[in-house]
């Protein structure tokens, strides 16, 4: 569900639990976002239910339904969600396998749009209508012992703007940070960086420094780590380090097939050693931002790896916080494919934790 004050000001998924509360001992969260629409990929790329290991999550996130005219919660996608795939259902029954994985489905989302609240307009008293939402919503769950939590913008702007934290502490079980998109689009800069200047002057450690003085326990927090790289089209030049003028959005890879974008899949493939022929690609990276980028010809991208995902984890238990947010597990190498394992970077959280999961 997103909720405008302006055209970029204020954002934010609502997502709402479909198990009770379970009580099962766990250290950590592990929230796993699920993009439904995964199913309808081409080839190694097409994901579906059934590749999910039950034990790799915490709280597995189905993504996404919408809001229908009346105020209530529609599939976005019937054929997938109910009808044939029947995704609903079968997110679910993953709880026989696992009862303490708590399922949750989340309202809003790129394929619901924000253009029908855009053209709603927005007004500065929103940012309180939106605790009054979720308390109005947590005062029915609460009958139901159901969850309720939110993901967030990583914006210092927007979360001012749009959001009175210490209130919805009070009303959510916990939030989902969105500590990736810091990147601009004009230049190649870096999406998640943990430290140092990006384009916007903010990285996540900016983000968590402001977070940690809203007055919320730092644990009801998730760090928000994506399987996606930033892709740009470059003039190719001499120095092709981040800040170097963009064109366009980068090429389209062969699963997500989205301009501007590849799955973690997409690049552990693009980046693999050939044993005929040297690899194309240039790989650099960034200890002090805890990030990646990659270039060939005039193709640009930045991205996490097993390594960097391994500092912003442990950067993310240093500072309490209360877990991890994966957007999105399948776009992760789910095959198996690039490094011996599946799901290694969701492996890579799952280890630095202290968890140990079935392979």
């Amino acid at each position: 569900m997103r909720f405008r004050v302006d055209e970029k000001r204020f954002m934010t998924r609502l997502l709402v639990g479909t198990v009770p509360r379970c009580r099962c001992f766990e250290p950590y969260r592990v929230v796993c976002y699920l993009a439904s629409w995964s199913n309808y990929r081409e080839g190694s790329g097409s994901f579906n239910v059934s590749y999910i290991v039950p034990d790799h999550c915490t709280h597995l996130v189905y993504t996404f339904a919408g809001l229908n005219i009346g105020g209530g919660i529609d599939s976005l996608d019937y054929f997938n969600d109910v009808n044939v795939n029947k995704g609903y259902a079968r997110v679910v029954a993953l709880k026989e396998e696992n009862p303490c994985l708590k399922v949750l489905l989340a309202i809003g989302g790129w394929n619901e749009g924000s253009e029908k609240y855009s053209l709603r307009g927005g007004i500065p008293e929103d940012r309180e209508n939106f605790v009054l939402l979720v308390q109005a919503l947590r005062n029915r769950f609460a009958r139901r012992n159901k969850i309720l939590t939110a993901a967030v913008s990583a914006s210092k702007q927007i979360l001012q703007a749009g959001y009175d934290l210490p209130k919805l502490c009070e009303e959510l079980d916990f939030i989902n940070l969105m500590t990736y998109d810091y990147s601009r689009s004009d230049k190649a800069t870096l999406d998640a960086p943990l430290y140092g200047d990006s384009s916007t002057g903010e990285t996540i450690d900016t983000t968590i420094a402001y977070i940690s003085k809203s007055g919320c326990p730092m644990d009801k927090f998730s760090l928000g780590i994506t399987t996606h790289a930033k892709t740009y089209t470059v003039v190719p030049s001499r120095l092709m380090a981040p800040g170097i003028k963009a064109v366009s959005p980068g090429a389209p890879g062969p699963y997500t097939r989205s301009a501007g974008s590849l799955g973690y899949n997409e690049v552990c493939e693009m980046l693999k050693p050939n044993r005929t022929t040297p690899n194309p690609w240039v790989v650099k990276s960034l200890a002090q931002n805890a990030v990646k980028y990659a270039y060939h010809d005039d193709q640009w991208m930045t991205f996490d790896g097993i390594e960097t995902i391994g500092t912003k984890v442990k950067y993310a238990m240093d500072k309490k916080l209360g877990g991890i947010m994966l957007w999105t597990i399948d776009t992760d190498d789910f095959q198996g494919d690039c490094h011996n394992e599946a799901y290694p970077l969701l492996q890579t959280v799952l280890r630095m934790l202290g968890y140990v999961r079935k392979a």
